[in-house]
């Protein structure tokens, strides 16, 4: 590089900026804090004071790297009984993979190819079909056939025909009475006299469901005629095929070949004179590729790369640090050629002042802005110490809340770790605020049930009012009247138990702010569910439950009766 080129490169320089540079500072900053969500410094540029602004050189130094590597290895292919020049290599031991000469690549590219090592060739017999020239069939495994998938074997289909009722359209048409509006007779629309006329529609036919056919029994499977079966079309039923290494003929043409693998490396560098080369990423990643300036471009050839950059500042010394880093890449691979980029961009950093405390950020050419610690940054701490702290003391409705915030200041999505960690501490602080919900209809399902059992037995035993073809006679004095009022309880809980659990009712209690509150919801929610469900069932047992547990308890009755009668004859034998 040329000397007065590098004599004006300035690694870091102080800034006297002007008011109007100042203000299009400022109006950066403002972009910058309003993209954060809920930032209460919507407005920092303007609160802020600026101590000191330096402009730094950041260089970006990029490495390509075309390697190469080569492998002996003995392989195999067709023999069609060509003519084959004596054998001179006949072990791969003998092969040099670096002694031949191959086309060298004018561009950096990802390629494998091989190349057959002269007088290796030699016939032997096939490695595949072991000299056969058949292979088992992959596709049937050597049946020869295989299930018929139209019929899944039976040989039998469904067979359709016309349906008698649509006559195939799939549309029934029938006339109904419709109630029309008509004006009056004078033309005028204040008055309207409805009639009721007889209308034409077409409905979808009931018996066909719209598709126009019926069944009508069985027919032999048309893929297999009946059989079940279809024969292999890759084998023709044979069950075995032609060896597609040998081509059928049993032998194969054996040789030595070189295998060789173009590979290109990538490496990349970003220097500043700031010492924190995290920074230095951060700083980069707002840059444009209009923003650089390419300083160098070399290539070298056969991995001989001069050291001709000791003379740029920070990027010459990152050249060594890239090429021990693509060097270690490609490992055995022998080097072909590379190549190096350097170019060069400048970012301004400011030291300014706000509420006390001394912040840094960096601006790019074009107005962005990396801000490595900044006042949100502190008020986000802040807001990081109550979560922890309505965490502790279950305030998860305050904890959630705060956790949405946090989120919004740090910029987190599912992209970083941190974002996900958070994501997975509100989601189980979601699943805490529900747990109380359920611990709430819980407790109250069970102690309803349990308060509710001695006036299930007083409601049913003295309840008169029943659908009038019910009689309750053979029902109220049978064992079963001890029976079904705790049925009616169990069922009721059950029955609320799911109701609560019910996955629209999942996010209530993320909605409720104190956990008792929380905890009464769920109450609520149990006991409506539970008052519900024995509204239904005493409305069911008005009409027809009675009747149904008379019905059972007969049931029962009758083997209780059969071994009462045997008992009694034998006993009289006895």
């Amino acid at each position: 590089m040329k000397k007065d080129i590098v004599d004006n490169i300035k690694i870091e320089e102080t800034l006297n900026p002007g008011n109007a540079e100042l203000e299009v500072l400022k109006r950066n900053i403002n972009r910058w804090a309003k993209a954060i969500k809920f930032n209460p410094y919507q407005t920092l540029g303007d609160k802020i004071k600026i101590r000191r602004m330096k402009r730094y050189a950041m260089f970006c130094t990029s490495l390509y790297t075309q390697a190469e590597s080569r492998l002996v290895s003995r392989k195999e292919t067709s023999y069609a009984g060509e003519k084959l020049p004596p054998m001179t290599v006949k072990s791969i031991n003998d092969v040099d993979p670096w002694k031949a000469v191959y086309p060298v690549p004018q561009s950096f590219v990802n390629m494998e190819k091989q190349y057959m090592v002269d007088g290796s060739e030699c016939v032997i017999r096939c490695s595949r079909c072991g000299g056969n020239g058949k292979n088992t069939c992959p596709k049937c495994g050597g049946k020869g056939s295989f299930r018929c998938g139209g019929c899944g074997g039976s040989g039998k289909v469904p067979r359709y025909e016309k349906c008698w009722t649509c006559g195939g359209s799939g549309q029934v048409s029938k006339y109904v009475q419709e109630r029309v509006a008509k004006r009056g007779v004078n033309g005028h629309y204040d008055r309207v006299d409805y009639t009721y006329e007889t209308v034409m529609k077409h409905e979808t036919c009931p018996h066909c469901g719209g598709t126009g056919k019926q069944r009508a029994g069985n027919q032999n499977c048309p893929k297999c005629g009946g059989s079940g079966y279809i024969s292999c079309s890759t084998c023709g039923g044979s069950g075995n095929v032609t060896c597609s290494l040998c081509k059928g003929r049993g032998k194969t043409l054996s040789y030595i070949a070189v295998n060789r693998k173009l590979e290109k490396f990538y490496a990349s560098r970003y220097d500043s004179a700031i010492e924190v080369q995290s920074h230095n990423e951060k700083i980069a990643s707002l840059f444009r590729d209009s923003d650089y300036t390419t300083l160098e471009n070399v290539r070298a050839d056969n991995g001989k790369l001069k050291n001709t950059f000791s003379d740029i500042p920070l990027a010459g010394d990152a050249v060594g640090i890239l090429l021990s880093l693509n060097h270690g890449k490609s490992g055995n691979a022998s080097v072909i050629f590379e190549q190096v980029v350097i170019k060069k961009t400048s970012f301004v950093q400011v030291e300014y002042e706000f509420e006390g405390e001394d912040y840094v950020l960096y601006v790019s050419p074009g107005g962005l802005i990396y801000a490595p610690y900044s006042p949100v940054d502190k008020y986000s701490e802040g807001i990081l110490d109550k979560i922890l702290k309505h965490a502790k003391f279950r305030s998860l409705y305050k904890a959630l809340g705060q956790a949405k915030v946090f989120c919004g200041l740090k910029q987190y999505d599912d992209k970083n770790i941190e974002g996900r960690c958070m994501r997975n501490f509100m989601q189980s602080v979601s699943y805490k605020m529900q747990a109380d919900v359920y611990y709430g209809a819980h407790f109250f399902m069970i102690l309803i049930a349990v308060l509710s059992v001695p006036f299930s037995y007083w409601y049913y035993k003295n309840v008169s009012f029943v659908a009038p073809w019910i009689d309750l006679k053979g029902v109220d004095e049978s064992w079963i009247s001890y029976i079904y009022p705790l049925f009616y309880v169990a069922l009721s809980a059950w029955c609320t138990f799911h109701i609560c659990h019910y996955p629209k009712f999942e996010n209530v209690g993320c909605k409720v702010r104190t956990m008792l509150l929380r905890f009464l919801v769920g109450g609520g929610m149990a006991l409506a569910s539970f008052a519900a469900c024995m509204l239904v069932l005493a409305f069911a047992h008005f009409l027809l439950l009675p009747a149904f547990w008379e019905l059972i308890g007969d049931i029962i009755d009758i083997p209780i009766s059969i071994i009462v009668w045997i008992w009694e004859v034998l006993d009289s034998f006895l």
